[in-house]
């Protein structure tokens, strides 16, 4: 039904070399090195840098919350007695 092809054309000047020991190859290999690790740097730094400012802000407002809701359990905290009625049920068969 359909025919796929693929067509790979590759042009070479005739001053370039293919030597892979050519000087302009190793110095490519030399440089990208140390590009790739500042670079692998520059990503730790920016992922720490991101996530000290996810993580602090986080922290804090899980503790505000944590404690409104520790003040909520344990009702308002008037420091006065409440006065109520009660009715104390004692079992006669038991003494």
């Amino acid at each position: 039904m359909f025919k796929v092809t693929k067509k790979l054309i590759i042009y070479q000047s005739p001053n370039e070399s293919q030597d892979p020991n050519a000087p302009a190859q190793n110095l490519k290999n030399w440089l990208a090195v140390p590009a790739i690790v500042a670079g692998g740097l520059a990503g730790v730094v920016f992922l720490s840098i991101f996530l000290t400012a996810v993580v602090i802000p986080g922290g804090i407002a899980g503790y505000f919350l944590w404690r409104k809701f520790k003040k909520q359990q344990t009702g308002p905290s008037t420091g006065e007695a409440l006065d109520a009625e009660y009715t104390v049920i004692k079992d006669p068969t038991k003494k």
